[in-house]
């Protein structure tokens, strides 16, 4: 019995079938004897229109021939329950469309030169709607649609239309829907496993109707499969937030990102949110639900930007926000929106910001969309006082915020050129707030990204490189006499830290030499070589610790990883293992009397208490 409805669907739909077959037939004599482009046109055409067109005339023509003979009680009468003819039918007409799809994709496979085309149709992109990948789901899910509707009415081409009005009308309110959410929830990324759920929904809704209704009732058949769809749908829209919550949560690793630390806390962010550590209660606190923020903190306050996708019918794009609150997550308020339409420069990207030392005002650089025009911007902390300077430099490519000077009155920025430009161009520019006019201080930056501010702000530590003696620089600028001096060269320059009260600067150079320079006394006081495998490291982690007294730096030597403390003096003292072994090393923030270390496999971030040398896994 089943095989004889396998044999009448496939007969019934053997014209469909055959339509598929001559195209594809043409596909190859265009591949033997046309041109490239066209065999991709008639390639996108199959993949795009085609295969969507057919699964619907396929669906829409489900029940046709019952209809048509009025053979409902023919069809019930048989020894066969109603669910099992339905579910027949359904796999029968799909497997017309599955081996359409199947021919395609040997055909692609098996002859020399169209396997390109496939890849080229094959975009990468998650949404993507034209991959074959996703067409083939939109396929299967436009013939589910139309073949639960076809119990409904005799006439396919109603059935046909019906489909893609219901099928535009949901997906316009579920875009909206999805607006709606990505606009206030960043970690939103869209409703996973939605078409899915939308075809069952109609499936489930077809065939309770078709086991319970009375076909001769046409009302009565509609409204109880309007009443069914409506639940199941409402259950697909729920089961579909549910799985996209459940994969943000538990897909893939974690990261720990942005580990920074002021004073005695520190911060850094994860694909759970924002966490703050404080030293004097030794935990973490979540202050921010919102996984993409940058922060600047500064005694009691801190400031987070916020990246928002946005959408207003087909247009999407991106705004950037900035939100202030104390440093305990209370009291958040937001400072200024890209789209908001009182922002002067709407739509623009967020490219850097930092607080003020006296926790007033913040800073933040701009470049808007179009133009790609550079504008440095202040705005006090309680929302009010926006002013901004357009930066007169040609050819920015990026512009980083070093930080403040003392005064509050100016910026240190790194300018970055376009791409080919030669490294002369990385230029040190302060920059005034007062009128945006800009002093050039250092040109010939090396790694930008890493100059430093003293923690009073007068002087600025930066790397540069000398092309006479082909040695890399470390230079500090004192902006209070307005001249630098130079106080390290070397082949490398890998990193440097200020101590709290800015008075000395510990360096790495060579690669393993660790040396203190005072500010007080203009010379290096003092210097040891470390061990350090520092060809497989772009950046040596260490930093101050109890009060400016000592020094504690990753040791590596052939991947065995430990933490060596020094005096001031730079005399070695006490070696630190880690709790786990082996163990990557990425960041460490050092604070008073402990440090916090980000360790790769994970991430995982260890306190440890430099004192007392206990460890604690804190995320």
């Amino acid at each position: 019995m089943l095989l004889k409805i396998f044999i009448k669907e496939w007969k019934e739909k053997s014209l469909i079938f055959l339509l598929a077959v001559i195209f594809l037939l043409g596909l190859i004599l265009v591949r033997f004897y046309g041109r490239q482009d066209l065999l991709m046109y008639m390639s996108g055409m199959f993949v795009w229109l085609f295969l969507p067109f057919a699964a619907l005339m396929v669906g829409s023509s489900g029940f046709y021939s019952e209809h048509k003979d009025n053979a409902w009680i023919y069809l019930f009468s048989r020894p066969i329950k109603k669910h099992t003819i339905w579910l027949m039918k359904y796999f029968t007409q799909l497997s017309v469309l599955l081996a359409i799809y199947l021919i395609f994709f040997l055909l692609f496979k098996l002859i020399p030169g169209m396997e390109e085309i496939a890849v080229a149709l094959s975009f990468t992109q998650e949404e993507s709607l034209y991959s074959i990948s996703y067409s083939l789901l939109f396929s299967v899910a436009a013939f589910s649609v139309a073949f639960a509707l076809s119990i409904l009415h005799d006439k396919q081409f109603i059935i046909f239309l019906v489909s893609i009005l219901l099928g535009v009308g949901i997906i316009y309110l579920l875009n909206s829907f999805q607006s709606f959410l990505r606009s206030r929830y960043f970690a939103f990324q869209g409703l996973k496993g939605i078409q899915i759920f939308l075809a069952l929904s109609f499936i489930l809704a077809s065939i309770l109707t078709f086991t319970k209704c009375d076909f001769s009732q046409f009302r009565k058949k509609v409204f109880m499969f309007s009443g069914y769809l409506t639940i199941f749908l409402l259950t697909a829209v729920l089961l579909s937030a549910g799985w996209t919550v459940a994969r943000w949560h538990w897909r893939g690793q974690d990261y720990l990102m942005d580990l920074q630390g002021k004073n005695s806390d520190a911060y850094f962010r994860t694909k759970k949110g924002m966490y703050q550590y404080r030293e004097d209660q030794d935990k973490i606190i979540r202050i921010e639900d919102r996984s993409r923020s940058n922060l600047s903190s500064e005694e009691d306050k801190l400031v987070f930007s916020r990246y928002v996708r946005r959408e207003s019918g087909n247009i999407r794009w991106h705004s950037y926000e900035l939100w202030v609150m104390n440093a305990d997550g209370s009291h958040k308020k937001p400072l200024i929106s890209t789209s908001s339409e009182d922002f002067p420069l709407r739509r623009s990207y967020l490219r850097g910001f930092q607080i003020s030392p006296n926790a007033e005002m913040v800073a933040f650089i701009t470049r808007d969309y179009w133009e790609r025009k550079w504008n440095v911007w202040t705005i006090n902390l309680d929302g009010t006082g926006l002013e901004g300077n357009p930066v007169s430099m040609d050819d920015i490519h990026d512009l980083d915020l070093v930080g403040w000077v003392r005064g509050n009155e100016s910026l240190i920025l790194a300018r970055l050129p376009s791409t080919g430009k030669p490294e002369s161009e990385k230029k040190l520019v302060l920059f005034d707030l007062r009128d945006g006019n800009m002093k050039v201080l250092a040109q010939g930056l090396r790694r930008p990204g890493r100059t430093r501010i003293s923690p009073e702000g007068n002087v600025v530590a930066y790397v540069y490189f000398d092309e006479k003696s082909n040695k890399e620089v470390l230079a500090l600028f004192d902006l209070d006499v307005f001249s630098a001096v130079d106080i390290c060269r070397a082949s490398t320059v890998n990193n440097f830290k200020w101590s709290r009260d800015g008075i000395r600067i510990a360096y790495l150079s060579d690669g393993d030499r660790l040396e203190i320079y005072s500010l007080e006394e203009k010379e290096a006081q003092s210097s040891v070589t470390v061990a350090i495998d520092h060809e497989n490291r772009v950046e040596i982690p260490f930093g101050w610790i109890f009060d400016d007294r000592k020094i504690v730096l990753l040791t590596d030597r052939g991947g065995n990883q430990n933490l060596q403390m020094f005096s001031r003096e730079l005399i070695p003292e006490k070696q630190i293992k880690f709790p786990i072994s082996p163990v990557n090393v990425q960041v460490m923030v050092c604070l008073n009397q402990v440090a916090l270390v980000k360790i790769l496999p994970g991430p995982q971030l260890w306190r440890i208490n430099l004192q007392t040398e206990n460890w604690k896994k804190l995320y």
